[in-house]
């Protein structure tokens, strides 16, 4: 059952990438914290997390904003340590994939390689992702999750 009666949304994250003035989409992050106290979640945690997704109206608001970008939409879980992280693919959904660290940082920076080699040559681009930049962006989500 779809709640249509909040018409808002929020977009955790989006990663993109600059062409001289143009804002080039790289992906749409869903961010989600699983609490530490017991970090071996169940899948049936994972399926409680795409019902929540599936069964209210994030997912399809999700989906479109994503596909009106052209770029693909995932949900990211992640351990309060961030030793833990998993990702389902929201766009093309497959399975949930565990990750750790510095295997997400590698799966973000390919998505910003399959998304300038999508571009003509000789375009400017945006070529570095570092850890310090995207442990900072997981915070920030952190430091508003905890704020609602």
């Amino acid at each position: 059952m779809r709640d249509h009666n909040t018409p808002c949304q929020d977009i955790d994250l989006m990663y993109y990438w600059m062409k001289g003035e143009e804002v080039v989409p790289v992906a749409i992050l869903e961010i989600t914290r699983r609490d530490d106290i017991g970090c071996d979640p169940p899948p049936s945690y994972f399926q409680a997390i795409l019902d929540r997704y599936h069964n209210g109206s994030q997912a399809v608001v999700a989906k479109w904003v994503a596909r009106r970008l052209g770029a693909p939409v995932y949900i990211v879980v992640f351990c309060s340590s961030m030793a833990r992280m998993w990702l389902w693919n929201l766009t093309d959904p497959k399975d949930w994939k565990e990750v750790t660290p510095n295997e997400y940082l590698k799966w973000i920076k390919h998505l910003f390689n399959v998304s300038q080699q999508q571009q003509p040559a000789g375009e400017d681009v945006f070529h570095a992702v570092d850890r310090g930049a995207v442990e900072r962006q997981i915070n920030y989500v952190k430091l508003m999750d905890g704020m609602f």
